[in-house]
């Protein structure tokens, strides 16, 4: 697991989309060249203690709106908030929740595929939740235990968006339903590009993200 990081700005305020992308990757990075840092700042292992669990929404950070620009020619990506989840975990869900159990013959793929599909159709009757697939770290891409779904339930898109981080009133529940713990949830990146996915739900009139 990747130390815990910090960051140290020798000229000015670290501004608050560096920040955040940093919270981001913290946890995957594999080269401090993918955050493009300012020149003047620098990143190193952080010696404090560990945060407590996240338990409640007001727990998480809340990123700046989508586009908000901190210096020109550089804004802030789409990301969402919600519960990761990967290839093992559909696979153990489909297996401790007995689907499909009479179909022997189906495949891993098959069973983790029909788990997606009853954890997304559940998700966003009782729970008001959506589902999109997300961005890999580089060198993950086929492994079964890198999360690359994600049961959201916010984004940064507009204000609106942000807003259900403080009215979304079923983080816990859809948190037990999943059967994880609320501070596994966290802000991901969507796995396309960001104008072409904000332009999809643009269109879709999502109200989740």
């Amino acid at each position: 697991m990747s130390k815990p990081l910090w960051i140290t700005c020798t000229s000015s305020p670290i501004p608050p989309s560096v920040v955040f992308q940093l919270t981001l990757y913290a946890g995957s990075i594999t080269s401090l060249d993918e955050l493009n840092l300012p020149s003047h700042m620098s990143i190193a292992p952080s010696n404090c203690h560990s945060q407590k669990p996240r338990t409640n929404l007001s727990d998480f950070h809340v990123p700046p709106p989508y586009g908000y620009k901190y210096k020109p020619n550089r804004r802030i990506d789409l990301v969402m908030f919600g519960f990761p989840i990967s290839h093992d975990y559909l696979l153990e869900y489909a297996q401790r929740n007995k689907i499909c159990p009479n179909h022997p013959e189906l495949s891993d793929r098959q069973l983790e595929m029909t788990a997606l599909h009853c954890i997304v159709a559940y998700a966003a009757k009782r729970f008001d939740a959506e589902w999109s697939p997300i961005d890999i770290p580089k060198g993950l891409k086929y492994s079964t235990k890198v999360n690359e779904y994600a049961i959201v339930i916010a984004s940064n898109r507009t204000q609106a968006h942000l807003d259900r981080m403080k009215s979304y009133p079923h983080f816990r529940q859809l948190a037990t339903f999943l059967g994880l713990p609320p501070s596994a949830a966290t802000w991901v990146f969507p796995m396309y590009s960001s104008e072409r996915t904000a332009s999809d739900l643009r269109n879709e009139k999502n109200k989740v993200v």
